[in-house]
């Protein structure tokens, strides 16, 4: 029917039929007999305990929905949207927990004694206040260095907080112990041969002396902890623990001081040669250090092993040449000059020489190393 040019509306449904599909019921209303309830939270307010139309099982009761809680002061323990425990949202927060072997085990008892040595060491020589002189100021960064780095160490690993340290620190502490093992040998030879004058008998020479005993006491200590973490013939977990690896510190680090001794080598072409090898092999042994502690190798697209021993026989041949050309381009018609002192430049020629004999004799180890590593397999 039609009523004022429009439709009447549509009369409503018998108690007790179906709703037309287009209607919506509402949340409150009962479900209808035979059918299943449309909102289980009805059915959880009412206790609706009807069974399934089919399979005739039960269905679950369901439990109420928690209000949402709100973390602790600082956020620590529970989720910050949900109120969950960390655990339960996937996520683990880093607990600090001491590790006493840390200090009890022999590294760590080399450790201790590395540190309080290298204190001793560097408070003496600030008491005497004779320590301005540039190989001065570097025996009290190396002490004072290695006194830093290793405190550090054995603080990370009581607490054992280095596993969130993005490098690997298997390769790090080695290539720390070797470094300090060298760097605090040079100072045990620079500082009482720099600063101690004989006879020794006032007490600021007195106080020298003893600290030059307690560096080379660190010194020894740190040559035992490279010795007891060295790694073990076939055990290559950490490169920079192996032979090759240790060698790679000490070539850089004689690089290092050839650097601090080069002078007058400019116009001659020999020399400048040596300075370029040195350069060039220094930087690429720096490198290779560098990706290691950072895990970056396996990012190069290349058989490392082999690449690193081609690597060793090009710098090989490249000290054999400056081993020749060095002191054939110094010494070439130049005597050594009568009064010679500490800054004289035919000491500091000679040292480089010396030192570049040093390196040459470590790349051809670490050549037959790296070889016996990669091409000579052990029986099964």
């Amino acid at each position: 029917m039609v009523a004022h040019g429009g439709f009447l509306p549509a009369p409503a449904p018998p108690q007790g039929s179906a709703s037309p599909p287009f209607v919506r019921p509402r949340v409150n209303d009962p479900p209808a007999p035979g059918s299943r309830p449309r909102c289980r939270r009805w059915q959880q307010s009412r206790g609706w305990s009807a069974r399934a139309a089919q399979g005739g099982r039960r269905l679950p009761a369901l439990r109420p929905t928690p209000p949402p809680q709100r973390p602790d002061k600082g956020g620590r323990g529970q989720h910050p949207l949900r109120g969950a425990p960390w655990a339960e949202s996937g996520r683990t927060m880093p607990v600090a927990t001491v590790n006493l072997r840390a200090l009890t085990s022999w590294v760590g008892i080399a450790r201790l004694f590395a540190v309080v040595l290298s204190c001793l060491t560097f408070s003496l020589v600030a008491s005497t206040g004779r320590f301005g002189a540039p190989y001065g100021t570097w025996c009290m960064f190396t002490w004072c260095f290695c006194f830093i780095v290793t405190l550090l160490v054995l603080l990370l690993e009581l607490l054992e907080l280095y596993p969130l340290l993005p490098l690997s620190w298997d390769d790090f502490t080695s290539a720390f112990s070797m470094l300090a093992t060298l760097m605090v040998f040079t100072s045990s030879v620079v500082f009482p041969s720099t600063f101690i004058i004989s006879p020794c008998s006032s007490n600021l020479c007195a106080r020298q002396a003893v600290a030059t005993t307690a560096s080379c006491l660190c010194f020894l200590a740190y040559a035992v902890e490279v010795s007891l973490t060295r790694a073990k013939p076939g055990d290559i977990s950490s490169f920079l623990s192996t032979v090759p690896g240790l060698l790679k510190v000490f070539e850089a680090y004689v690089a290092c001081l050839i650097f601090s001794l080069l002078d007058e080598y400019s116009g001659k072409p020999g020399l400048m040669w040596c300075v370029a090898v040195y350069s060039i092999c220094f930087i690429f042994t720096l490198l290779i250090i560098i990706f290691t502690i950072g895990r970056c190798l396996t990012y190069i697209p290349c058989p490392l092993e082999k690449m690193l021993v081609g690597y060793n026989f090009l710098a090989l041949l490249m000290y054999l040449t400056a081993t020749v050309l060095w002191p054939l381009y110094s010494f070439q018609g130049r005597s050594r000059p009568d009064p010679c002192g500490t800054n004289c430049w035919w000491n500091k020629h000679l040292g480089v020489t010396f030192l570049t004999i040093f390196n040459l004799l470590a790349y051809l180890v670490d050549l037959v190393y790296s070889t016996k590593m990669v091409f000579v397999r052990a029986p099964p």
